[in-house]
């Protein structure tokens, strides 16, 4: 088993305390992503010709099943604690308005949120 450096502990923290279950594939998919957002944020901007088939490549699935897995992971943690994430990820809380995070503003988000606490400015 590989072990994790720091970012992808803090990467990996983060997404638990959202609602991420481990045990999904969507959770390893939004670290990944999240890694390589952190890496190279504009794959934010081409988050299907980019990261998708990326992250599909290392795990041996289709670009479609990886997007499906995030997006359901992400659903199911805004369901589940849709106030809770949004602070933790905000910082405060936004109106709720029935907006589905989509997986770019997850992925953007978190990553944003991680590196603004990385840089101790935050």
């Amino acid at each position: 088993m590989k072990e994790l450096n720091e970012l992808e502990c803090m990467i990996s923290r983060k997404v638990l305390i959202l609602g991420i279950p481990i045990n999904t594939c969507g959770y390893k998919y939004i670290c990944q992503a999240t890694i390589m957002a952190m890496e190279n944020w504009d794959v934010i901007y081409a988050i299907t010709k980019e990261v998708y088939p990326q992250i599909a490549k290392l795990n041996g699935v289709s670009p479609e099943s990886v997007e499906k897995a995030m997006r359901l992971a992400i659903h199911a943690a805004c369901k589940k604690n849709s106030d809770s994430l949004r602070a933790v990820l905000m910082g405060h809380t936004i109106p709720k308005d029935d907006h589905r995070l989509t997986n770019s503003e997850f992925i953007g988000l978190l990553a944003w949120k991680i590196g603004i606490e990385r840089s101790g400015k935050f």
